[in-house]
């Protein structure tokens, strides 16, 4: 094959992959997890198209269309497994890099011995293709564990000068207010902004916040600076801190 056929077949191996994981995580949340819910949500369809790009990677020049497809299939599946078990595991991971990534990248490169176009176990059941999927496995666990050993030095270090974290309140304000000056995300933008007064929480604590308690209404929550709103519950965070350590004492 020459160079254009090779860079076609990634081309379209990319694409196919990284749908199919989209619409596998995305059907998987909704029909598994979620079970009566009534919405679709799109950031899981988003992931698990990422996740999808990423188990491709492996094998974009290497695997036939339709192994592309599963294995974009597969890595949708992964992508909603495994970002549980890091919730379950108490991992701060707001952005999903581990399931993406991780999930992702250990099931592509696993991926490949099975739908490999030339010497897959599901074109030759044979002692090559055997061994190549025990290649794989090692090469897996060996970068897995260089990862873990180089990372380990590298933030244990960062920790040992504390360096590793922000201050909490800073945490929950975010860093694009504090190191950048300006906001990633309008708190304009965001609906809860037009919905009538209810709860509703944010990710950085387990606490739910009443739109009331932050602004003292609705109306003058909508004509408030989003700044205010971050810093108000900052500070509603600190404070139930300051509380619970006064109560255990």
């Amino acid at each position: 094959e020459g160079t254009g056929v090779a860079m076609g077949r990634v081309a379209v191996n990319t694409v196919v992959s990284g749908s199919a994981g989209g619409l596998s995580a995305l059907v998987f949340e909704r029909l598994l997890i979620r079970g009566k819910s009534n919405h679709w949500s799109l950031v899981t369809a988003l992931h698990g198209c990422l996740t999808g790009l990423v188990a491709i990677c492996a094998g974009a020049d290497a695997v036939y269309s339709y192994g592309a497809f599963f294995t974009g299939l597969v890595a949708g599946v992964v992508y909603v497994t495994m970002t549980r078990v890091v919730l379950k595991a108490r991992v701060d991971d707001p952005v999903d890099a581990v399931a993406v990534h991780l999930g992702g990248g250990f099931w592509g490169v696993l991926a490949v011995p099975f739908f490999d176009s030339e010497q897959g176990l599901f074109h030759q059941w044979n002692r090559k293709s055997l061994l190549l999927l025990g290649w794989n496995l090692c090469g897996v666990v060996v970068i897995g564990l260089w990862t873990a050993a180089v990372s380990g030095i590298l933030f244990g270090a960062v920790y040992a000068f504390n360096l590793l974290r922000v201050p909490k309140e800073v945490e929950i304000r975010g860093l694009d207010y504090d190191r950048h000056g300006e906001l990633a995300y309008s708190t304009d933008s965001h609906s809860v902004l037009s919905a009538p007064r209810r709860r509703t929480s944010y990710h950085s604590t387990a606490r739910s916040v009443s739109m009331g308690d932050l602004t003292g209404s609705h109306t003058r929550y909508q004509k408030s600076h989003p700044v205010t709103f971050i810093n108000k519950m900052a500070s509603l965070d600190l404070k139930d801190d300051n509380e619970d350590a006064v109560s255990s004492v």
